[in-house]
């Protein structure tokens, strides 16, 4: 097994510790998977990785631990085929440990996700789980045991730690609490810019909010963020002429969000506005902030938003959160039905598209079968 390890910064200025470790498998179809009862009656079979060590959030600090990834294959069914489920743990702690509850693993400053190697688009993220007293981040359908019945299994898995005190929504940053760490723009490109737009130093153009809040900005960088904005200060239009310019398609709000990332490249309450921030960097065509809402509304994802987010992907080009929304749907298509968001699935073009993917994953199901 290899390792790697770096650390980046969140848009919310939060420091994240990132390692990821490499499990390869050869001849995944001739291994050996080792049975297993339990006291409760459950019975499985499993695979398990040589023993690493990577840094996780625990009883609130950065530790290195001993940790373990296991396969383990489930029967679903006589005619469908078997799935394999992914989890991460400490495989040398049991029941009755002596260290308390509060050494737990945090499911909250941990995220794990994990994926086959040269099928990144297929990532998963495992769900932080409590079994008899121990911590467990699991994806009970990581894979189907037919697709992989051939050639070598290579599974990597990636830990991200949040290192400082800070609140969380489903595995993404909020507003931090008195954060630990601060990033220092005192000397970079990006806080002297910010400075100078604050203090209305060199300020050329205004963008005016449908409220009538205004906000002093600069045209050079507006223009070397957005291509909209470069091609229309190019142009003999009366918005260039009296140097200022209404948006008045998004809140007052989205607004500021959108020229704060301009700016700095991070975006306060980002989990809140990242559906509206979406549909505006698709029209000011600024593709690092598109990014930015993807992952945000991806991991956001839930039974109460997963139809609207997979509308705003199809309307704005999202693929990413178009690919991940209907995944989330297909696999909880009974309780999405169940929520309010109804008429986004009576939309005849994403619901042929639905069911197109569920057509063919029961035909794939079947054949498996058959075979």
């Amino acid at each position: 097994m290899s390792a790697f390890s770096y650390t980046k910064w969140l848009p919310s200025k939060v420091k994240v510790n990132c390692e990821s470790v490499t499990w390869p498998i050869e001849q995944f179809s001739r291994q050996q998977f080792q049975y297993v009862k339990l006291p409760n009656g459950y019975d499985y079979f499993c695979l398990s990785s040589p023993v690493f060590m990577m840094s996780m959030v625990k009883n609130g600090e950065l530790k290195k631990l001993s940790l373990q990834l296991s396969l383990t294959l489930w029967q679903r069914g006589p005619t469908l085929p078997a799935s394999v489920g992914l989890t991460l743990y400490e495989p040398n702690r049991s029941q009755g440990d002596e260290s308390d509850e509060t050494a737990e693993i945090s499911h909250s400053r941990n995220t794990c996700i994990a994926w086959i190697a040269g099928k990144e688009e297929y990532r998963s993220t495992l769900s932080g789980r409590m079994w008899n007293g121990l911590s467990y981040f699991v994806d009970e359908e990581f894979l189907l045991y037919n697709d992989l019945r051939d050639g070598q299994l290579t599974i990597v898995c990636e830990v991200r730690a949040t290192t400082s005190d800070v609140a969380l929504i489903n595995g993404l940053l909020f507003d931090p609490f008195k954060p630990v760490l601060f990033e220092n723009k005192g000397n970079t490109l990006a806080g002297d810019v910010q400075k100078r737009r604050e203090e209305g130093k060199d300020i050329d153009f205004t963008v005016v909010a449908r409220d009538g809040r205004e906000f002093p900005v600069h045209t050079f960088i507006l223009s070397s963020r957005s291509a909209y904005f470069a091609t229309m200060f190019k142009q003999d239009i009366r918005e260039n002429r009296e140097k200022r310019v209404v948006i008045d398609d998004i809140s007052p709000e989205a607004v500021a969000g959108l020229l704060d990332f301009m700016y700095t490249d991070a975006v306060p309450n980002i989990n809140s506005m990242a559906p509206e921030l979406l549909s505006a960097a698709h029209g000011y065509i600024i593709p690092s902030l598109m990014l930015l809402c993807e992952e945000t509304m991806v991991s956001n994802l839930n039974v109460d938003n997963a139809a609207q987010f997979y509308q705003l992907a199809d309307l704005y080009h999202a693929t990413h959160l178009l690919s991940a929304a209907k995944k989330f749907i297909i696999k909880n298509l009974k309780q999405v039905k169940a929520t309010d968001q109804q008429f986004v699935l009576h939309n005849a073009h994403l619901t042929g598209e639905l069911l197109n993917d569920m057509a063919e994953m029961a035909e794939a199901c079947m054949s498996t079968g058959r075979e």
